[in-house]
């Protein structure tokens, strides 16, 4: 079973300013709140540390980087329990500005999967326009580096 979702986001700054700071996984922290800590652990594979707002307590969760395509695009894979879920960022120049749209693909075939999409899909609904809001106030708001 697939579920997608996507949503997008403009930014009033140049394409190449927010690609730089979305593609430097180390500046992850500074925009999902929720991540901890990032430690790369092969080429192209990370591990952060998540603060679960609803149970309080930090879990770890592995990811890797696929699908490069240099100040265009590129994908996050993040598989767990059976579902993987796919995070496809595409950047867009838009003269100086810039837009951002991300399309999120979860597939699962098991059991799990089946009990759990419907609160899957809410919660990934939910956080996906979060995700790149976030990204925006970072870079608009001086908290990024430049």
């Amino acid at each position: 079973m697939r579920k997608a979702f996507s949503c997008e986001e403009r930014f009033d700054l140049p394409k190449k300013h927010v690609w730089e700071f979305a593609i430097d996984f180390q500046n992850v922290p500074l925009w999902l709140k929720e991540v901890r800590t990032i430690e790369q652990i092969g080429e192209n594979q990370f591990e952060v540390s998540i603060h679960s707002e609803t149970g309080g307590e930090d879990y770890l969760s592995r990811f890797r980087v696929t699908n490069i395509d240099p100040e265009k695009a590129f994908t996050i894979e993040s598989k767990s329990g059976g579902i993987l879920v796919k995070y496809h960022y595409n950047f867009t120049s838009l003269n100086q500005k810039c837009k951002v749209r991300l399309d999120v693909c979860c597939e699962g075939k098991n059991a799990f999967w089946a009990a759990l999409s419907p609160f899957m899909v809410w919660m990934i609904r939910s956080s996906d326009k979060r995700i790149l809001q976030q990204l925006k106030k970072t870079l608009q708001t001086n908290e990024a580096p430049s």
